[in-house]
């Protein structure tokens, strides 16, 4: 496996193996073949995070945070918007490329196209959406459907395959977004508000902003970690996983069940599994996302290892 971490892989084998002889048997990797697909599953799941945590300091084009631009990319744009301390609009990016996400094929031109408003007017920004979601409503119901039809694929990403482009979904989505946060002012508020609540430690604000994104629409458990984590990786809010999430998850549940107990199907309590996971995580030293990450994408084929895609 070339590129970053890959001379990490036999590193995390061993750890595997060690953690599981004196620690916890982890079944799902007693085989050879099982222990290096996870090994890899794992080096690539950090390739992922490092890649998002390195935009906060590359050099990037101006126009990566123009929606009318080719090379437009609402993790960059996210990115860019942090430095000049546009914080709402950060988040506002990430959200949306979130809800989005980037497509295998299509890429990101479902959130290019909604940000921008396929040039119909000025971009949906933050400050837009916010002064007045009336008219973002109004342009949904009367322009968006007409503008989708152009013969253009625009796919939600895999993660938010059953999300619907209709102007009711959307306005529910977007809008329950708009008021949850418009309800404290700015989203620099909303972030002193938790820290009030639960401290400033990084898992202790996960946590409660993970309980409180309740109140948008159509996220879940899924939407939330993603966006989550995606806060935490770009350095627009100072927050990071302190568990994996698992009772609420589907894909990294099996994964972990298969991962410990060589079943998918298992009959297992997830706050245990938990526990076993930020055990050997002591050892790992990789952070509870990439281990969910990484446990959802091996369990797909865990004898050998499939580069995740979107």
């Amino acid at each position: 496996m070339p590129g970053l971490h890959r001379d990490k892989t036999h590193q995390i084998r061993d750890t595997l193996a060690t953690f599981s002889a004196n620690v916890f048997p982890l079944v799902g990797v007693a085989g050879d073949a099982e222990l290096q697909a996870c090994a890899e599953q794992l080096v690539s799941s950090m390739r992922r995070v490092d890649y998002v945590k390195g935009l906060a300091t590359k050099t990037l084009h101006p126009d990566r945070a123009d929606p009318a631009s080719k090379i437009f990319d609402p993790l960059m744009a996210a990115a860019l918007a942090t430095r000049q301390g546009n914080y709402d609009e950060a988040w506002w990016l990430a959200f949306l490329a979130t809800h989005f996400g980037k497509h295998i094929d299509d890429g990101w031109r479902l959130t290019q196209d909604f940000y921008g408003a396929f040039g119909t007017r000025p971009a949906w920004t933050w400050a837009t959406v916010s002064s007045n979601v009336a008219n973002l409503y109004d342009w949904l119901d009367q322009q968006w459907p007409g503008l989708l039809n152009d013969g253009v694929s625009r796919r939600f990403s895999n993660h938010r395959k059953y999300e619907s482009k209709s102007p009711t979904q959307m306005k529910a989505v977007l809008g329950s977004y708009i008021n949850f946060v418009s309800a404290f002012g700015n989203h620099q508020n909303l972030i002193q508000d938790v820290h009030r609540t639960v401290g400033q430690h990084p898992h202790a604000g996960f946590n409660e902003f993970y309980k409180r994104m309740g109140a948008v629409k159509r996220f879940g458990r899924l939407g939330t970690f993603d966006f989550l984590t995606m806060l935490g990786k770009l350095g627009i809010a100072p927050v990071e996983p302190g568990m994996a999430y698992l009772a609420d998850a589907t894909g990294p549940l099996k994964g972990t069940k298969q991962f410990v107990y060589g079943d998918s199907g298992a009959n297992a309590d997830p706050a245990e599994l938990e526990e076993i996971l930020d055990k050997l995580d002591g050892q790992l030293q990789v952070g509870k996302q990439v281990l969910e990450d990484a446990l959802c994408n091996w369990q797909k084929t865990p004898d050998r290892f499939v580069l995740f895609r979107g």
